[in-house]
């Protein structure tokens, strides 16, 4: 799994753009290991170098989408934390808000603080 997410990282570092559609292709995976302890700082890091190619916005709205089904207990904290990197990098112009508030509603909402 970590040769993979660096070489999705080298792919991202060597490319001039990425499709919106290959980073759709790639980002449930993505999403569903930035929960495991092992990848969270990896996958951190290439998601805020996506933000730079396919917009925040689009980063932002596949981690919401796929970020409350992963199985990994740490996913809905790690993901939460990726979008305020995100807020703050971006600014709320450049983000999803409502998708935002409606995800900030199920992490409150989980059984799991």
């Amino acid at each position: 799994m970590k040769e993979a997410i660096a070489t999705l990282k080298k792919m991202t570092e060597c490319c001039e753009r990425l499709p919106k559609r290959a980073v759709w292709v790639y980002s449930e995976f993505l999403t569903d290991k930035i929960g495991d302890v092992k990848f969270t700082v990896l996958v951190k890091e290439l998601l805020m170098t996506l933000a730079d190619f396919v917009t925040a916005k689009f980063v932002a709205l596949q981690v919401i989408k796929y970020g409350n089904t992963a199985k990994a207990p740490g996913n809905l904290k790690e993901s939460s934390l990726i979008l305020a990197s995100l807020l703050e990098e971006w600014g709320a112009g450049m983000m999803p808000v409502k998708e935002c508030i409606d995800f900030a509603n199920i992490c409150a909402a989980n059984a799991n603080p």
